[in-house]
């Protein structure tokens, strides 16, 4: 009773003589009161150590409070659940706030030496690999492995997760999948490289990991940054084998139990207002020592395009008034990047490319018929200054007739490397057409013929009519050209 007495002093000493109370509750899922749930309360205005109390038999907390303050309510461990947001608040004196709870998913398996034995007393982490809330504090979750060698970590958030386990040696433990391999790798059952925890898929048992006794290299180093957090992902032999985040004040990263060899390590972030960043490393890993490296953030340029039309003799363009196409193709790797956008202004902006060189092809169509390219042969960067592009060709038709039932024409480039879309036409009373045709040169194909079907006996048998060879025609299509061209067997 003394005990009490003197924590009550011990409150109203700190937070002043007069005060009122911060009430609360915390539930779960189906709104019931969690009890014994730690709370914890923090004046704002100075510095003082947090106060804690313990949720009650109805998951209900109180708080004696001093009047006109802020104070910081959070929450502490929640066995079995977690919070949808962040787990602390910013209220008043007199505040009433409600900690809701969401039932957590749960990550089990066991642990083994190279002898298929079960190990205890070893550390199993879940890394969570998704962004937790802004300003909420990263944490991974951990449970040690029982007498039989089994773990089983809870209470887990929706979200990716890499699992791994370490002895006190600091040698590392492999999922089983890679037996034979550095640990730190992904296990089994994998969505990217990585255990994926959603609402439909509460548990995911059976992940075991097996000892391998080669401790393996290191790579740590630190992301210079200015937004909140990123990604950092590494590559090995053009795989992804590994993915943290890193936090504008905490940007340390860490990747163990590696063999040796060359790896990629690279950063990737996105701002406030949508722009993203980017940073790339090479590092190569010796079997005797481990490495560091340093990566800066920098954001992506925009491409800012001033497109103009070079008239031609045989035809005069005139300006695109419907959308266009812009495809950018990365000269070194990467994915195509498309935009699509009108071009009545004569302004095309791409935003959020890397410092790279691309290969770009612009197109607008008019009409039915004709198609712009981009005079851009040679590779472009994206840089802060606006950039003049030249459309100096255009597209061609190709109509034709052919007199071979049930068949249908492919137009086919000459030359393998030459980029065009696959095109095929079917033949309507015996005509056919492509529109939009690059300017170069082609290789028409009829091809086809008939079925026949017939049964004999109980089983049913299809013969299909062997036609004669394809039948090709080479042809040329110049800008603004409309070409005819006969195709007969």
């Amino acid at each position: 009773m003394k005990n009490i007495f003197f924590l009550f002093l011990l409150i109203c000493s700190l937070f002043g003589s007069a005060y009122s109370q911060i009430r609360g509750k915390v539930t779960d899922p189906d709104g019931d009161g969690l009890p014994l749930i730690s709370v914890s309360i923090t004046a704002e205005d100075q510095l003082s150590t947090p106060v804690k109390v313990q949720t009650r038999k109805d998951g209900q907390f109180t708080f004696p409070t001093a009047e006109n303050k802020k104070y910081r309510v959070e929450l502490g461990a929640t066995p079995g659940f977690y919070s949808e947001q962040n787990t602390y608040q910013h209220v008043n004196s007199t505040a009433n706030i409600m900690f809701p709870l969401k039932k957590g998913g749960v990550i089990s398996g066991s642990v083994l030496n190279e002898a298929g034995q079960p190990l205890s007393g070893i550390e199993v982490y879940a890394q969570p690999l998704t962004p937790p809330l802004l300003n909420a504090i990263p944490r991974s979750f951990s449970r040690e492995t029982d007498d039989q060698g089994n773990y089983r970590i809870f209470g887990l958030p929706t979200g990716k997760y890499h699992i791994y386990a370490k002895q006190s040696d600091n040698s590392f433990l492999s999922p089983s999948r890679f037996r034979g391999q550095a640990a730190y790798y992904y296990p089994s059952g994998s969505i990217d490289g990585a255990i994926e925890l959603d609402p439909m898929n509460t548990e995911i048992p059976g992940i075991n990991i097996q000892y391998f006794p080669q401790v393996g290299r290191a790579i740590a180093g630190q992301v210079g940054m200015t937004i909140n957090y990123a990604y950092v992902s590494l590559y090995h032999q053009q795989a992804k084998v590994a993915q943290t985040f890193v936090f504008l004040h905490r940007n340390r990263f860490y990747f163990p139990g590696l063999l040796a060899g060359e790896y990629k390590i690279e950063a990737t972030g996105t701002d406030n207002t949508g722009r993203e960043y980017w940073a790339s490393s090479k590092v190569i890993l010796t079997d005797t020592d481990n490495r560091s490296a340093e990566l800066t953030l920098e954001p992506t340029l925009d491409l800012n395009l001033e497109i103009h039309h070079k008239e031609e003799k045989t035809c005069t363009p005139q300006k695109a008034t419907t959308p266009g196409r812009l495809v950018l193709q990365p000269v070194l790797a990467g994915n195509i990047k498309e935009n699509w956008e009108a071009l009545t202004a004569e302004k095309f902006i791409v935003f959020n490319l890397r410092k790279a060189p691309y290969r770009l092809t612009i197109e607008s169509h008019e009409g039915e018929e004709y198609l712009y390219l981009s005079s851009k042969a040679y590779p472009i960067w994206p840089t802060a200054e606006k950039q003049e592009v030249t459309l100096s060709a255009r597209g061609g038709v190709i109509k034709g007739t052919a007199s071979a039932p049930g068949s249908y024409v492919q137009l086919l480039p000459t030359n393998p490397t030459q980029f065009i879309d696959f095109q095929q036409a079917t033949i309507t009373n015996g005509d056919f057409s492509f529109t939009n045709i690059r300017p170069g040169k082609y290789r028409l194909r009829l091809r086809g013929g008939a079925v026949e079907w017939s049964m004999l006996s109980n089983a049913k048998k299809w013969h299909e009519m062997i036609a004669p060879q394809p039948t090709d025609k080479e042809v040329e299509i110049q800008p603004c050209e409309s070409k005819t061209v006969e195709l007969n067997r």
